[in-house]
This record gives structure tokens, C-alpha cells and sequence, in this order.
């Protein structure tokens, strides 16, 4: 996993490859949380992360890097609350919306990178594999249950791992 992390980070720190899209909306990779941190975030959403993503974040930063528009933050910063985070965006997901009671993402699956137009891709926190799924609510037809490609509870379909993420290697919507 070590050389793994090693490329990861070095494409963090390369200003042309840090992320594939958005240079419009280039801010900086931020800042590596502390554990503590992250263990907070990880406790307010119940889950503990598979061991490389919560590496990638404690080693290498708190989002703004990766593949799409790259890996979120954690949380919010003060400045920024609009700024989509994993914690916001597991909150806001994940509760059930009064107008359409079908739009409910599975508390175990966590969404940690932007592909943009609301596309993330999340992953399966309920095992240490980590499995990776689309999250795409532009696919969801009103009145009607998730289709493959936005899980309901119990039907993850893996599309990726993290590794393959987390190295770029997957520059379509997982």
C-alpha cells in the first residue's frame, strides 16, 4: 500500500494532474486532518472507513485532489459551508426526503469523490473491501425505485475500488 500512497501523493502534489476536471475551481489540496478529526467525522456517520481511504485522507489531505473534481473534504470549512463535504453530503443523502421517500442513500455507503452534476461515487463502508458505487440522482425517475446505477439498500454493484480511484485510473463515472 505504501507505493500505492506514494503515487497518490505525488499526483496531489502536481498542479496539472492533481485533479482531472474543474480547473476553473482550482483551490488547494487541503490540509491533512488529524485522527481525531477524522475519527469524529467517522463517528458522526456511524461507519469506519476502509483502511486506504482513511490513509489517503490522513496522509495525503482532506480532499480537493483524485479523479472528477476530486476526493471531498471531510467536513465543511467555516469559510466555505456551502462547500460539499463527505459529512454533509451522508447527511443530507442519507436522510429521508418528506416529497420522495425513495431518495434515500444506505447509511453504510459514503460518498468521497465529485465526478460533477451531482455524481458521486460512494463507498461501501459495511466491509473493509470498500467496494465502490455510482451515486448518480441524475438517473432517478420520480415516484419510482434506484435503477443500478443509485443503490437501494442491500444492492451495491461495485464498479471500482478505491485504489483504482484513489490512482486516477478510472477517469469515466464509476
Amino acid at each position: 500500500m505504501s507505493g500505492l500512497l506514494a503515487a497518490i501523493r505525488e499526483r496531489a502534489q502536481d498542479p496539472a494532474r492533481y485533479r482531472d476536471s474543474g480547473a476553473e475551481w482550482r483551490r488547494p489540496v487541503r490540509a491533512i486532518p488529524d485522527k481525531a478529526g477524522v475519527q469524529a467525522v467517522e463517528s458522526e456517520l456511524g461507519v469506519r472507513f476502509p483502511e486506504l481511504l482513511l490513509a489517503v485522507y490522513i496522509g495525503i489531505g482532506d480532499g480537493g485532489f483524485g479523479p472528477g473534481y476530486g476526493l471531498l473534504p471531510l467536513s465543511p470549512l467555516k469559510a466555505e459551508p456551502d462547500q460539499d463535504s463527505v459529512l454533509g453530503l451522508h447527511q443530507v443523502l442519507s436522510a429521508v426526503d418528506p416529497e420522495e421517500s425513495s431518495w434515500v442513500l444506505p447509511r453504510p455507503l459514503v460518498p468521497f469523490c465529485d465526478w460533477g452534476c451531482a455524481i458521486r461515487s460512494c463507498v461501501d463502508c459495511s466491509t473493509d473491501a470498500g467496494a465502490v458505487v455510482t451515486f448518480d440522482p441524475n438517473a432517478h425517475k420520480e415516484g419510482e425505485g434506484w435503477g443500478p446505477d443509485c443503490p437501494t439498500e442491500g444492492a451495491t454493484q461495485a464498479r471500482a475500488s478505491v485504489p483504482e480511484i484513489a490512482r486516477g485510473e478510472s477517469k469515466s463515472r464509476l
